[in-house]
């Protein structure tokens, strides 16, 4: 239930009313297309406005395109849970006139325990038409179409008409001439929240409480048989691999071949990386769909063609045995998780990284991450995404392991936040770390297999 709040009477010298908002909190714009929101959204500082209007222009160049949604709204609550999760507040710039966008949004402050503030615009439906068409924006080659505003301004409408019934925190009604007198006070100053907690239910079972975690592999067959053997993981503790099973190295499919095993004989888990995931979706359009290596629509880069070549290798010398290990493959690659909760809530192991609003949680926003870690946009001059480092921000209280960037050794534990990919495949190690210990075991690579 949103409790609806009113103004603060601002100085005495020019009697404009004041909305103060707490530091730390998710403000959310709802009102139809020209109803006054980004005018008014102005007041605040500029770093904390995310509108979808300017996502839109700078993926497209030119927010009337709405194609590509998906990628689009990804980028803004990408914006959205960087900010709240440093704990800052953030005012989102859309229309939010659907229950689903509003519930969407309220969510993403829940994530961070965030307070989250509707700040709705109750403009006539004839005002906004008007404006519509008289505005020049820079953002868009042309206005909102009349249906659309209408059909906006209907579902702010009945929204209104029940609004203490939402499930944001607070809400404030403004009207045009409110919205013109009224100050805002937004101090950017970070909080300090509560780490989020892990749901008992979403923990995933496991027999051991004990666990070695292991870092990209990469097809480095015989670092991985080293690492095995190590007396520090032949102790009964489970293995845990972070994905990135193959590609790179010269022994992919002895690789693929170990992890299966592993899994199969419930000495192993692992989860799913970006390498594996784009490895079972290649052999599913070559081996369920019946197309070639090299007709269907993946690129065959960034190492994945060292495995291609091995299973055309495998096909030549036997054929039966190449479709065995491909079916094989398929089964335990569509099967793997994007992430793992272990010991009670105590250890979360992924591919990229997952910061902690987002543990125990499914969804595209946590597969993203999983997969990719939190890539900043920017990208090396190899061409390969520059991303952020999840210790910088994570504030959990589970050890939060991850591989997918590739380090030079030693792996360190950070602010509860490990990375155990200490490059194996391009001559660094292979490094599993022991967990509750916290310590590592790292066997040096033979040699440097790819280039980096």
């Amino acid at each position: 239930m949103a409790t609806i709040i009113g103004l603060e009477p601002g100085r005495p010298s020019d009697d404009a009313p004041v909305l103060r908002i707490p530091p730390g909190t998710f403000v959310i714009a709802v009102g139809a297309a020209a109803s006054g929101k980004s005018t008014f959204l102005g007041r605040f500082p500029a770093e904390a406005v995310i509108s979808s209007d300017a996502v839109r222009h700078e993926l497209h160049g030119d927010a009337s395109r709405h194609r590509g949604e998906a990628r689009v709204w990804n980028t803004v609550y990408d914006r959205v849970h960087h900010r709240l999760g440093h704990g800052l507040t953030t005012v989102l710039d859309s229309t939010a006139a659907t229950g689903q966008a509003r519930r969407a949004a309220i969510e993403a402050g829940r994530a961070h325990g965030a307070t989250t503030i509707l700040v709705v615009f109750d403009t006539p439906l004839d005002e906004c038409l008007r404006r519509n068409r008289a505005r020049r924006d820079r953002l868009r080659s042309q206005p909102v179409p009349d249906g659309v505003i209408q059909r906006q301004h209907a579902q702010v409408a009945q929204l209104l008409q029940a609004l203490e019934a939402s499930p944001a925190d607070q809400a404030i009604v403004l009207t045009p001439d409110l919205a013109e007198r009224v100050g805002v006070i937004a101090p950017m100053v970070p909080v300090e929240r509560a780490a989020p907690t892990v749901e008992p239910s979403t923990a995933r079972s496991a027999d051991s409480e004990r666990f070695a975690i292991v870092g990209d592999v990469h097809g480095c067959l015989d670092e991985l048989q080293a690492l095995l053997a190590h007396p520090g993981l032949t102790d009964g503790r489970q293995i845990v691999l972070v994905g990135d099973l193959t590609d790179r190295g010269p022994d992919s499919l002895g690789v693929l071949r170990a992890a299966i095993d592993l899994n199969e004989s419930g000495r192993g888990l692992c989860v799913r990386g970006n390498h594996d995931d784009k490895l079972g979706r290649l052999l599913d359009y070559v081996y369920t769909r019946g197309l070639t290596w090299t007709t269907t629509p993946l690129s065959l880069g960034y190492g994945i063609e060292t495995t291609v070549a091995e299973f055309q290798r495998l096909e030549q010398e036997d054929g039966p045995a190449a479709e065995a290990l491909a079916e094989r493959a398929l089964r335990f690659l569509r099967s793997l998780p994007y992430h793992l909760v272990l010991d009670g809530g105590r250890l979360v192991v992924s591919h990229g990284g997952i910061p902690g609003h987002l543990i125990g949680k499914e969804g595209p926003h946590l597969r993203r991450y999983a997969l990719f870690g939190d890539p900043t946009g920017a990208v090396d001059s190899r061409g390969f995404p520059i991303r952020r480092d999840l210790a910088d921000t994570y504030r959990g209280a589970a050890l939060n392991v991850h591989g997918h960037i590739p380090i030079p050794p030693p792996a360190t534990v950070r602010n509860n936040v490990c990375n155990v990919d200490t490059s194996a495949v391009f001559g660094g190690a292979l490094t599993a770390l022991l967990y509750p210990e916290q310590t590592f075991v790292s066997i040096p690579a033979a040699r440097a297999y790819y280039a980096h």
